[in-house]
C-alpha cells in the first residue's frame, strides 16, 4: 500500500510500518462544516459558563473551596479528609495552584470550572464522533 501525500509514516518496535493521514486543516485544505460546528458549540459551552461570571459574590461552597486551596497543603488534605466532604483533595490541589496563576477572585475561583467544563464538552463530542461517527461528534 503507497502512502497518499500528506501521510506520516512510522516504524513501531515490530518493523511495520503504520501511515496515518494527516488532518484536513495541515493539508491546507478549509475546515469543515462539522469542526465549525464544533468550534461553534464549544464557543457556546464558554459563553454560557463565563456570562456574567464575577458578578456574584462567593456562594457556601466556592468559599469553602478557596479557604481550603488557601491553606498550606497537608492542613488543606486533613481538612478533606472527613467522611463529609464530597469533593477528593486533587481538586482542592489543582485549585490552589490555579490561585498562584490567576488570583483568588470570584472570577478568577470560578473561572477553573468553566475550563474543566468547556474541556469536558469537547472531550464529550471527541468521545461521541470516535463511538457514534463524525456526525455525531
Amino acid at each position: 500500500m503507497r502512502p497518499e501525500v500528506g501521510d506520516l509514516g512510522r516504524v513501531d518496535g515490530s518493523g511495520y510500518r503504520f501511515f496515518v493521514k494527516l488532518p484536513h486543516a495541515t493539508s491546507g485544505r478549509p475546515a469543515s462544516a462539522l469542526g465549525m460546528s464544533t468550534l461553534a458549540l464549544l464557543l457556546v459551552a464558554f459563553g454560557l459558563r463565563a456570562h456574567d461570571l464575577g458578578t456574584q459574590s462567593l456562594w457556601y461552597d466556592e468559599g469553602w473551596s478557596a479557604h481550603v486551596a488557601s491553606l498550606p497543603v497537608w492542613q488543606g488534605l486533613l481538612e478533606t479528609a472527613g467522611a463529609g466532604h464530597t469533593h477528593p483533595p486533587g481538586y482542592y490541589l489543582l485549585l490552589k495552584a490555579w490561585i498562584t496563576v490567576a488570583g483568588d477572585s470570584e472570577f478568577a475561583l470560578r473561572y477553573l470550572s468553566v475550563l474543566v467544563g468547556v474541556l469536558l464538552v469537547a472531550l464529550g463530542s471527541a468521545l461521541a464522533a470516535r463511538l457514534f461517527g463524525r456526525r455525531a461528534g
